[in-house]
């Protein structure tokens, strides 16, 4: 058989996440993120439509170390991806209302950073935004940026608790 085209191809960025699930596990993982072909998005605009993808309850990684095989992982498992650095967001990426607040698990773990409510200004209390339908939110901490599901979230403090 020939090798396959080059054309026919899906071009993907290779983003390292780790990935805390429900029952309390990581994973370390590369995410290959799809370009998108014909317009300009950011990194984190791709990543969210990535998680929030509704053509299936599962999405594909890669373990980063201890194995080469292909995890099928189902998105609403995972509570949360984190991705080191910050310097990679861009200005659409923080656009909307900035409010720090602490994020609570079940489990007892919390996260604190800040998260960016793009609603119209009547509805800009953080109650508004945890209330969207969307699966995954961005929480901006000072050197990581967390991918966080709704779902997966026991209590939200606002402003965090210290």
């Amino acid at each position: 058989m020939p090798p396959m085209s080059e054309d026919l191809r899906i071009k993907t960025e290779p983003i390292v996440a780790k990935l805390s699930f429900v029952g309390g596990h990581w994973e370390e993982v590369f995410i290959y993120l799809p370009e998108e072909e014909g317009f300009r998005s950011s990194r984190l605009h791709r990543l969210l439509v990535f998680f929030q993808d509704d053509s299936g309850p599962f999405l594909a990684v890669r373990r980063q170390t201890g194995g080469d095989n292909v995890l099928i992982i189902r998105k609403s498992l995972i509570r949360w991806a984190e991705f080191s650095g910050t310097d990679w967001l861009e200005d659409e990426d923080r656009a909307g209302k900035p409010c720090p607040v602490g994020v609570s698990f079940p489990s007892g773990d919390k996260l604190k950073g800040t998260l960016y409510n793009d609603l119209p200004s009547h509805q800009q209390r953080v109650l508004d935004f945890m209330n969207r339908s969307e699966l995954y939110f961005l929480l901006e901490a000072a050197d990581k940026v967390y991918l966080v599901n709704r779902e997966a979230t026991s209590r939200v403090d606002d402003p965090p608790l210290s």
